[in-house]
């Protein structure tokens, strides 16, 4: 029986065999079958990092990036094929999970813990007496009657504030404007004063420094370069750009949420060019979880260069109950932060009257004087 198709085997006539020899004629049919189909219809996918050459050098990309996003750009063919096998498979899932293989803790060298002494102070008038008074309270033997005594005289409060930062260099940190915003200036909120006592900056090895100016600011974008001493044991992180990122791209942030120092948590790219939000027009809105003490952190892409300096949170309805709401965050994007580099702004020094006070001192002595007045303050606010 012969077959009138050119890729259709027949089915041999065994009706006059033996039961052995009909089994093995139809054995060697499949066989035949399977064989022929993978001839004629052969399985390739493109490779998990090839790109074309131009369309690499056109946009400017990494071609060690995911599979996912290789694929995306190449417009589903790569330079060359390759058989579909469980290695490609495992290298895609890797690849597509790289977050999770990123060392998280290779990153906490650059992150910094930023702590602020804050007064407040019913009356503008009070601010130099107060200041005054506490700065003299450092050489007390008793720093909480002293501070105590000092709130009571002149009708004011010490109270404690803290962020995040992304290391410069081993002297400077960059943050939000609004983390060392009292280092800048004393400034009047709710019918309060507010200045700034003293600012710290601690690294992941538990090490401080404090505060002595900010080098330069920019209220609009939020972002503000501070300088401290003495030098701090840091990593700085590479810096990414904006044309890298691509809508739900994995981020991740590391910072202090609600002063749990070095927390990391991750999200997703979902806005890289909105219109101008928050008062922030170079901005890029995110997913990733944040709370109070956030601001400042860098935000990192999946191959751990720096993209953002988270800033805020933006909230669908404050009324509405928290497990309803729908929360975005954002900040500054890299690129604008590297024009405010490169412009090398210069604004008046700006200097902590605590730190004047506390350069008598070793630094040691300095770090224990700092780390009694955080715990002092927390016994005064707790009472």
């Amino acid at each position: 029986m012969e077959s009138r198709h050119p890729f259709i085997l027949a089915i041999p006539n065994t009706q006059d065999k033996s039961l052995g020899f009909r089994i093995g004629l139809y054995v060697l049919w499949v066989m035949s079958v399977l064989m022929l189909s993978a001839c004629i219809y052969p399985t390739s996918y493109p490779p998990p990092y090839v790109l074309n050459s131009k369309q690499d050098s056109e946009e400017n990309v990494q071609t060690e990036r995911t599979y996912r996003r290789s694929f995306r750009r190449s417009g589903g063919s790569g330079g060359s094929s390759r058989n579909f096998s469980s290695s490609l498979i495992d290298q895609t899932v890797n690849e597509v999970n790289r977050l999770e293989d990123l060392e998280a803790e290779d990153y906490l060298d650059t992150v910094a813990y930023i702590y602020s002494l804050i007064g407040i102070c019913n009356s503008p008038g009070s601010i130099t007496a107060h200041k005054t008074c506490v700065e003299n309270c450092v050489s007390s033997s008793n720093l909480q009657n002293c501070f105590s005594t000092c709130n009571a005289t002149h009708s004011c409060a010490i109270e404690s504030a803290f962020g995040s930062g992304t290391f410069m260099s081993e002297t400077t940190v960059l943050t939000n404007h609004h983390v060392v915003e009292e280092a800048i200036a004393s400034y009047t909120s709710g019918g309060k004063h507010y200045y700034n006592i003293f600012t710290s900056v601690e690294n992941h090895s538990g090490d401080d420094a404090l505060l002595t100016s900010v080098k330069w600011y920019d209220e609009n974008d939020d972002v503000a370069l501070i300088e401290i001493s003495p030098s701090l044991d840091v990593d700085v992180p590479s810096f990414g750009s904006l044309s890298s990122l691509r809508l739900l791209d994995e981020l991740f942030t590391i910072g202090s949420p609600i002063g749990m120092k070095w927390t990391a948590s991750l999200g997703h790219l979902t806005n890289k060019n909105p219109e101008k939000v928050n008062d922030c027009e170079n901005c890029i809105i995110y997913s990733i979880p944040t709370f109070s003490g956030s601001s400042g952190g860098p935000v990192f892409d999946s191959d751990g260069d720096l993209v953002a300096i988270h800033a805020f949170v933006l909230t669908s309805d404050p009324d509405e109950d928290a497990s309803v709401r729908t929360q975005f965050r954002g900040g500054p994007h890299i690129d604008r932060i590297k024009e405010l580099f490169d412009e090398n702004k210069v604004t008046e020094s700006h200097r902590s009257d605590m730190s004047e006070a506390l350069e008598k001192y070793s630094v040691r002595e300095q770090r224990n004087i700092a780390d009694s007045i955080k715990d002092i303050v927390i016994q005064l606010n707790r009472n």
